[in-house]
């Protein structure tokens, strides 16, 4: 059996956290979270006016910064050439049946 890291041990710089794929892969899912944390603290917590004007603009340039990332992945799946899928009857919609 392999050398597999166990949970919770220290795996070196160059190991990633699971939390750090998640952030990469996901980046609009923790923005949502930073939303909705911000609308509760502002509505049901009593801060400051300018503390939740602060959080508010904070989040809309992580939410630039977010659609920025969203963009650049998914012209990148464009660019990308598709996997190669042999051209028959099952796989293409109006190729001629026999």
């Amino acid at each position: 059996m392999g050398a597999t890291p166990k949970r919770g041990r220290h795996r070196g710089m160059s190991g990633s956290l699971p939390l750090e794929d998640f952030a990469r892969q996901h980046p609009m899912r923790l923005y949502a979270v930073a939303a909705a944390t911000v609308a509760l603290i502002a509505q049901y917590v009593t801060v400051p006016e300018e503390a939740i004007l602060t959080l508010v603009a904070a989040l809309l340039g992580v939410g630039e910064f977010t659609q920025r990332i969203e963009d650049r992945k998914t012209l990148e799946a464009l660019l990308r050439l598709p996997p190669a899928v042999p051209v028959t009857g099952e796989n293409v919609i109006g190729f001629p049946q026999q």
